[in-house]
């Protein structure tokens, strides 16, 4: 042995033994490093998975807070097929061998979870749309055994109590407190006297079956609870990384005192390690377009707030959404949109103080909560800085845009202790905000949930309103303001309901633009109102115009200028003679290229008019390019026009400007001699209202006409 060792020593170098020694641990920690490298890359990879499959779940979440109203079925199956695409690029990587069984045991029991909630949620989509059109059936069931010849005042009683507490379970009161199964014993009295009865409660009981099913299918989601299982593999997944992490730094520590240079490895491992933390970290919770809080930070945030607060500071909500903004995002395409946004959220935040929150929650869906006392205190007044700064002209490369925003706002606690409630309230402000034209802000409050309730009903009557002859057209004669001699007239829709009554066009017609019913309805009132200028002329009756409302829904119609030209056809009635009424807010929707229907129209000789001008931010330099004839002043000038300077101005400049530019004038809503004097003074063209005449029934506007050529 000794000579074997004497022998070694005198061959062997020992500096080459330590230059051997170091370029194999160099070696060796090369190649850990590579591996260290890729399992840091992997778990990144799944945890932006874990966060998108867990975004992907509060949206399947949000889906089944919608309960009885219209579900968008294709976002749901795109929302499932992401989900699918992130749990299979899971599924299919080596997370046993990299961070252990543990960790895909629980990536097991989350797919078992995940398709148990994809049955629910199939189920939900059944049973909701089943319950809304159930809804629709017994309304119709209803009417028939009013109507029919076996009429009782205790079965219509009895249906109308029902179908008032059907309409309750829509807004959220619960079965046991509606206790609707009371009135069908009543009502299975009376189930021999008529089919329709026996239908009646035959549906209802089916109805009630299927609001307990889902109400169960909703408990067991709940119970399922996937979303604390993504949580818990999102702790399994720092808790095997962190395990991994430390025996890595254990083994560069030691590594260490053998060259410096892969201490400078590990140290830039290290910070790009931390790096990538706090961009998940960041990404979880921050909108990656404009930088601010995500609905999951805001969520957070409100609860952590509410729970602080515990009912004993207020703060207010502010729910803000960007009125037009996806005909901007269609039309001129995504990165003018994003553009867009980024510049609204920085003018938003400039305006809150930095103690008040500001997050995007969806496209253009941004919420705000106020702390501050001061600015609660004064919050009309925040509110409208908020919609002024939304509202400035925004230059993005060639375009010159303008949006608006409808703001609903709620308080804590008066409005809700809970963070849905608070939400769900919110949401309910700001459609009611617009659905009063947008470019506003609504408070909360309880005849909100009355008004749900409204236009349910309304959209439910208009279903059949066409069909029975609910609808009738009356006109308003318009008259050149220097001559008083008729020049035109515009047709007025009116709606009367056997069960709603009267209801006005401005409740009805945004209800029918948003269900799409204005399509129907405006191709009636279009030909009805040729046919009455037809029957006119018969009579003798030479008046020049009949101006008709067209929505700007039913002109987005691919078909639309063709089905206006068949019906010019069919009724014989000149074009020439057809006035075309447009608001200036479709005006300002649209780009010049997308109103090529307008100059068709004209070229087919109708003539273009823009209704309620002066109410929208649109200007004569812009409009004196577009296919138009007339401008009309909004009445809301003219109410005023004696006793507010500023109307005066705004309307003589209109007149003027107008006039200049080769359009038509006239003023709508002139009730006193001395509006008419004063806008004849201003050289206004034409006038309309109820100082010279209200609206009438189209026999009327004969005898109207006639008397009027008489007195001239």
């Amino acid at each position: 042995m000794s000579n074997l060792k004497k022998l070694l020593l005198e061959r062997v170098d020992g500096m080459l033994v330590l230059l051997v020694s170091f370029v194999l641990l160099l070696a060796f920690l090369f190649l850990y490093l590579q591996r260290v490298d890729v399992n840091i890359q992997n778990y990144y990879k799944y945890k932006k998975s874990m966060v998108k499959i867990q975004t992907y779940n509060q949206d399947f979440d949000n889906t089944l807070m919608r309960s009885y109203r219209y579900l968008d079925n294709d976002k749901i199956t795109q929302t499932s097929k992401k989900f699918d695409t992130e749990l299979l690029y899971l599924e299919q990587n080596k997370l046993t061998y990299e961070l252990g069984k543990e960790v895909v045991n629980q990536l097991h029991t989350i797919s078992n979870k995940y398709k148990a909630k994809t049955e629910f949620i199939e189920s939900f989509k059944t049973l909701n749309a089943r319950i809304t059109s159930s809804v629709y059936y017994l309304y119709e069931l209803q009417k028939q055994v009013v109507s029919g010849k076996y009429s009782n005042i205790q079965v219509e009683n009895l249906m109308g109590i029902i179908l008032f507490k059907v309409g309750q379970i829509f807004l959220g009161t619960k079965l046991e407190v509606l206790n609707i199964e009371k009135y069908l014993i009543k009502l299975n009295t009376y189930r021999s006297m008529n089919k329709d009865i026996d239908y009646f409660y035959r549906h209802t009981r089916q109805l009630l079956i299927d609001v307990r099913q889902l109400i169960e299918v909703l408990e067991k989601n709940n119970l399922l609870n996937l979303d604390s299982s993504i949580v818990q593999m999102n702790k399994l997944l720092d808790s095997a990384y962190l395990k991994n992490q430390k025996t890595e730094e254990n083994i560069s520590i030691a590594f260490f005192i053998f060259a410096f240079i892969i201490l400078i490895i590990l140290i830039k491992t290290y910070l790009n390690m931390l790096k990538n933390k706090k961009e998940i970290l960041y990404l979880a919770y921050h909108d990656t377009l404009t930088n601010l809080p995500n609905r999951t930070k805001f969520e957070d945030y409100i609860s952590t707030l509410i729970q602080r607060n515990k009912l004993k500071y207020q703060f207010v909500v502010l729910y803000i959404d960007l009125d037009r903004f996806k005909i901007i995002n269609d039309t001129l395409g995504h990165d003018i949109g994003d553009e867009m946004l980024m510049i609204l959220s920085k003018r938003i935040c400039s305006v809150l103080s930095k103690k008040n929150m500001l997050a995007r929650i969806g496209g253009d869906e941004f919420v705000a909560i106020i702390e501050k006392k001061r600015n609660i205190e004064n919050i009309d007044k925040l509110v409208k800085k908020v919609s002024s700064v939304i509202r400035q002209p925004i230059h993005i490369k060639k375009y010159n845009l303008n949006t608006t925003a409808s703001i609903g706002i709620v308080k804590y606690p008066e409005d809700g202790i809970t963070k849905s409630t608070l939400l769900k309230h919110a949401d309910s402000a700001m459609y009611h905000a617009k659905d009063k034209g947008g470019d506003t802000y609504a408070f909360y409050n309880k005849q909100l949930s009355i008004d749900i309730q409204r236009r349910l009903e309304l959209e439910q009557a208009l279903v059949h309103a066409l069909k029975n002859e609910e609808f009738s057209l009356c006109f308003q004669p318009q008259y050149y303001l220097q001559t008083q001699e008729i020049c035109g007239v515009e047709s007025l829709v009116r709606w009367e309901n056997e069960i709603l009554g009267d209801i006005s066009p401005e409740e009805f017609i945004p209800v029918a633009e948003d269900t799409g019913f204005i399509v129907e309805l405006g191709y009636y009132i279009f030909r009805e109102a040729c046919m009455a200028y037809m029957d006119w002329k018969k009579h003798d009756v030479n008046i020049n115009l009949i101006a008709i409302n067209i929505s700007s829904v039913q002109l987005r119609q691919l078909d639309a200028f063709e089905n206006f030209k068949k019906i010019i056809e069919e009724t014989g009635i000149n074009a020439k003679h057809i006035e075309i009424e447009l608001t200036e807010r479709y005006i300002m929707e649209y780009t010049t290229e997308k109103l090529t229907i307008l100059d068709d129209l004209r070229n087919l000789g109708c003539r273009i008019s823009i209704d309620d001008f002066g109410t929208g931010y649109s200007s004569m330099s812009y409009l004196k390019s577009l296919a138009i004839d007339t401008i009309k002043i909004d009445k809301s000038f003219i109410l005023d026009l004696l006793e507010n300077q500023h109307d005066a101005e705004v309307s003589k400049a209109i007149i003027v400007l107008s006039q200049s530019l080769g359009y038509k004038v006239i003023a709508e809503g002139i009730e006193t001699v001395e509006q008419e004097q004063l806008l004849k003074s201003y050289k206004c063209d034409m006038g309309q209202g109820y100082y010279f005449a209200r609206p009438m029934a189209s026999n009327k506007i004969i005898s109207f006409y006639h008397h009027k050529k008489i007195k001239s």
